[in-house]
């Protein structure tokens, strides 16, 4: 129990003797020192690989940036708390920093002190002003660990069918290609997540390997070869987004690279629209802005097949509403809709009693998952 409370003393005893030998100056207002608000350091570094790092402190002086005459950074090593650094930082866009007079103080060091002695190193921040004063120390700890810094692994390409038949006894085949700096013998296995098409949540993982066992054809030679099954979209069609991250025998990742698939019926057949409710004129001055558009839709795979029903409405003067766009009709018991999920999909339509006069072409179809486009349906509507 005693060793933890001498290393503290100490290492308190090591930054007064560093950073304080100037203790005779009076100090200021605390309102009037120098303060350092932040410190920016690396996350870690590696006893066997050298790299180059940018350091920072953000300091904050009554008299403005000009006013810091220095800005110091002291590197104790672990246990026996020996200098192994000492560098002054800058604010004059040279040597690490980026823009002159900001507040950032910056420095590029070589992490070469923490080669071949891992632990936590201590990096220690102070400011003083054109006047001495000094600021409190800020003091950042750093781990050194043991090894060379690994770097991440990358995928370069990826075989995958873009159509797929919902038939969940269909096998398919997926390849990704990766690759990563220490070679292709650190890389561990592809990890892929299939989403649901209408949000982000995963709804099947996997993982496929490198290793020469079917379905992957060559040991270790980057391609990480899998199969999978339409089980996933439970009969469902739609577009669904894969997503594919490497993963090396480190823990390191590659981002996310993103696939998506179409899964659709082998025999699709279209939608059919019928039974449209909408009135042939409307009278804008009539004191009434808007009406109910109602319009039923079948599909032989069901109407959880439906992707989208909607209409494109041409106006008097030959330009398209909406900027040529659909209006989406609904049932989902929005918009006017009354009984969601029974096949009639509506829309309350609402007029702007300064809209164009004259004759309106309304065109309705119905989209499926697969694609497949109904019969459609034109209607003039009149606008008085």
């Amino acid at each position: 129990m005693k060793r933890p409370w001498t290393l503290c003393m100490f290492f308190i005893i090591i930054v007064n003797m560093i950073l304080s030998c100037a203790d005779d100056n009076p100090l200021e207002p605390e309102d009037r020192n120098p303060a350092i608000t932040e410190v920016r350091v690396p996350e870690k570094m590696w006893t066997g690989t050298q790299t180059k790092v940018i350091v920072s402190a953000i300091i904050n002086d009554a008299q403005g940036p000009a006013d810091i005459d220095s800005a110091s950074l002291t590197v104790l090593r672990p246990d026996s708390m020996t200098v192994a650094l000492h560098t002054l930082l800058n604010d004059s866009a040279a040597r690490g920093d980026l823009i002159a007079f900001d507040g950032v103080f910056s420095r590029e060091i070589s992490t070469a002190f923490a080669q071949g002695e891992e632990g936590l190193y201590f990096f220690l921040f102070r400011a003083v002003d054109s006047k001495g004063f000094r600021s409190e120390v800020v003091v950042a700890s750093v781990p050194a660990l043991l090894g060379s810094k690994n770097d991440p692994p990358s995928i370069s390409d990826i075989t995958l069918p873009n159509i797929i038949s919902v038939d969940p006894s269909i096998e398919f085949l997926c390849k990704v290609y990766a690759d990563d700096p220490q070679g292709v013998i650190d890389l561990s296995f592809v990890i892929f997540r299939i989403h649901h098409w209408e949000n982000p949540t995963v709804i099947n993982t996997d993982t496929i390997y490198d290793d020469g066992i079917d379905p992957d054809a060559i040991n270790a030679d980057g391609i990480f070869t899998g199969t999978f099954t339409p089980a996933f979209a439970d009969s469902v069609v739609g577009f669904y987004p894969f997503s594919f991250q490497a993963v090396d025998i480190s823990g390191d990742v590659t981002d996310l690279v993103r696939r998506d698939v179409q899964v659709i019926f082998e025999d699709n057949w279209p939608p059919t629209i019928f039974n449209l409710s909408v009135p042939d004129t409307f009278d804008s001055g009539a004191g009434i802005d808007n009406f109910l558009i109602t319009l039923e839709v079948v599909d032989p795979q069901g109407l959880a097949d439906i992707d989208s029903v909607h209409f494109t409405s041409l106006k008097p003067d030959s330009t398209w509403a909406n900027n040529g766009l659909p209006i989406p009709l609904f049932d989902d018991g929005t918009f006017g809709d009354v009984v969601p999920g029974d096949g009639v999909y509506s829309f309350k339509a609402i007029f702007d009693p300064t809209a164009q006069k004259g004759d309106y072409v309304w065109t309705f179809e119905a989209v499926d998952r697969s694609g497949a486009k109904s019969n459609t349906i034109v209607h003039i509507l009149t606008i008085q």
